[in-house]
Order: structure tokens, then sequence, then C-alpha cells
């Protein structure tokens, strides 16, 4: 069975490791990047479960405490779904999304995507959201039920956080004024995102 393989322009060796008895090859420098074990310390038929364990103990995970050997299962149990989709809170703020698909023969495709830049920009806007002075909120489209509140749409209405968690557009307008409302958002494409 041939060995699957992620190779890049820049670094075209893979360096093989072993999973359940099979043999896969991985680009050295990337993943080294992304699990905190460089392509030297690395051997052939290393298995992917030591890989992660030496990056815990690198500190690439950040502290663990005493969860490694969960956070090892977890990560496995992933690995072995038919298709996978996860985010890695990795040491230093970084953060990588991890997309694995099964294909024919039971190989595996990985890719490692490093989004810290995009979840730098979703805390900013969080920020600005949850720090406006004026009332926000986001709703669902069909049912009009919050999804989120800023603090002062919970100060400005007076209810709880959670009791507005638990209400929609409708609960905070007047009886006259839902119908209107409830038909404009249904009738309004610019609302939808399309």
């Amino acid at each position: 069975q041939q060995p699957c393989r992620d190779r890049t322009l820049e670094e075209p060796a893979p360096v093989p490791h072993q999973e359940a008895g099979r043999r896969s090859g991985c680009n050295p420098g990337s993943l080294g990047q992304l699990i905190g074990v460089p392509a030297r310390d690395r051997r052939p038929g290393m298995r992917f479960a030591d890989m992660i364990r030496e990056g815990i103990k690198r500190g690439i995970y950040g502290d663990v405490g005493d969860r490694i050997e969960d956070i090892i299962a977890g990560r496995l149990a992933r690995r072995a779904k038919a298709e996978s989709s996860h985010e890695h809170h990795l040491a230093g703020d970084r953060w990588v999304r991890v997309e694995e698909r099964r294909i024919a023969h039971g190989g595996l495709i990985s890719i490692h995507v490093d989004i810290t830049d995009l979840k730098r920009r979703e805390a900013s806007f969080r920020l600005l959201f949850d720090s406006n002075p004026v009332p926000m909120f986001v709703w669902e489209r069909d049912s009009l039920r919050f999804l989120a509140v800023n603090d002062a749409a919970v100060s400005h209405y007076g209810y709880s956080r959670a009791q507005c968690l638990g209400m929609s557009l409708l609960d905070i307008r007047p009886e006259r004024t839902r119908a209107g409302l409830k038909e404009f958002v249904q009738n309004n494409t610019d609302m939808s995102g399309d």
C-alpha cells in the first residue's frame, strides 16, 4: 500500500510515521511548526500519538496539566472519524484549524491551517460588539431568537443576559409593531446574508 503523503512545493520530502499499522508521511517543516516536534526529532515509524505527546512535552499546546492522555485520546478519536474539523489553541496564542478526511484504502488527508489572524479579528469584533455603548443584538433570521446581546442591551432593556437569550426580537417590540417587523424581516433579502 502506498503511503499517504502531505507535500508542499517548499518541502517535498515527507517524514514517515505509523498509525494503526499504516505508514504515512507528513511535511517536515509545517507539521513540526504545528505540533512542536521538529523534523530532526521525528523518526520513521513514529506513531502519531507519540508526536502529539512530544509536542505537549515541548509546550506547543500550552499548559495542559495532567490532561495529557485525555488530549491525546481526544485527538486520536477525532482522527479516526471519516471526517472531522476542529481547532487547536496552541502556545503563544496561536490557533490552528485541522480538517481531516479518510480516503480509500484507509488513508488520511489532514490539512492544518493557521487561523491565528482570523481568531484575532474575531476577538476584535467581539470586543467592539460587547463593549459598544449602543444596545446590539445578533438574532436568528427564521425564529428571531437572540443569539447574542451586548452589555448595553442588557442594561437598556433590564433583563439578564440569560433572560435575553431566551427571548426573541419580537419580545422587545410593542405588540402593535410585531407583525410588521416579522413581515419586514421575512421580505427583506438584504438581511439574509445572500
